[in-house]
């Protein structure tokens, strides 16, 4: 559970203007062979950098040696060089900004994505709302020190980056359901290759099931219950929303940001209810 200092530092970091000189603090020494792992939070950038940090690094990761292999933001100064021209490998969840010359961008279905930051972030008690409360605050990004999920999507689709072919765009959900072919790809955006059976090793030594021993076993995961809302590392659930959302909430999320979603190519509630 959140201390009442730490709720009040979570209230103070929610809001933009009091991230910025953090925000800055945290991107000094970025060089332009640096590629950025980015997405909005809970969209399976923890999984993603775990098992690329494997492939590159050759060496089982867990939580405590991840951020010398690809580090959070702010951290990258003791980071290993792992792309050509030493880059290194950093994991974001800011908007796009100029500094950054590369990308992988992770995107996940808002509807997923909102669920689950709700759960992680009662469990830490950083609020204490129902989810008919928390939806409008998160779909006006107020819940959040970066943003709604639908801003930060185009902050990156519509960046000088992705109109140079300096980015690639990668679903969880396409992740979930085929890895071995969306970690090549990603590799080769990079500049690498693996074999096949070498990216199934890193697959497979980063499923849920792994991932969960290693945040039981870690003393760097932040912290949470011991519920299951509680964990880091959650079901990663692929649709889970249809079965917990309501039409209201549906409605709600489309008038927000169903225009990314199609872009994003996840149908809108409505386009649900016909196919249905």
């Amino acid at each position: 559970m959140m201390s009442p200092l730490r709720r009040l530092r979570h209230r103070i970091m929610v809001s933009t203007p009091a991230r910025v000189p953090l925000i800055w603090l945290r991107h000094r020494g970025l060089d332009d062979a640096d590629a950025i792992i980015a997405s909005y939070p809970r969209s399976g950038n923890t999984w993603l950098r775990f098992m690329l940090a494997e492939l590159f690094s050759g060496h089982p990761t867990d939580f405590e040696n991840i951020d010398r292999i690809v580090p959070e933001m702010g951290l990258q100064v003791h980071a290993q060089g792992v792309l050509p021209n030493q880059g290194r490998l950093i994991k974001s969840h800011e908007c796009y900004r100029t500094q950054y010359k590369r990308a992988v961008y992770l995107v996940r279905d808002i509807r997923d994505v909102a669920l689950s930051n709700y759960s992680r972030e009662c469990s830490v008690g950083a609020h204490f709302m129902t989810f008919d409360e928390y939806l409008p605050l998160f779909l006006e990004g107020t819940t959040s020190g970066f943003g709604s999920w639908q801003r930060h999507v185009r902050s990156w689709i519509r960046s000088p980056l992705n109109e140079r072919g300096a980015m690639i765009i990668v679903r969880f959900e396409d992740i979930r359901r085929d890895p071995v072919y969306e970690l090549s790809r990603i590799l080769t955006f990079l500049g690498f290759h693996h074999a096949a059976s070498e990216i199934n090793s890193a697959v497979n030594s980063n499923s849920l099931e792994s991932m969960r021993r290693k945040e039981d076993s870690a003393t760097k995961v932040p912290a949470g219950n011991h519920s299951e809302a509680g964990r880091f590392v959650r079901t990663g659930s692929v649709g889970g929303w249809k079965n917990k959302l309501n039409a209201e909430h549906l409605q709600l999320i489309d008038e927000y940001a169903g225009g990314v979603l199609n872009e994003m190519g996840y149908p809108t509630a409505l386009e649900v209810q016909r196919v249905s």
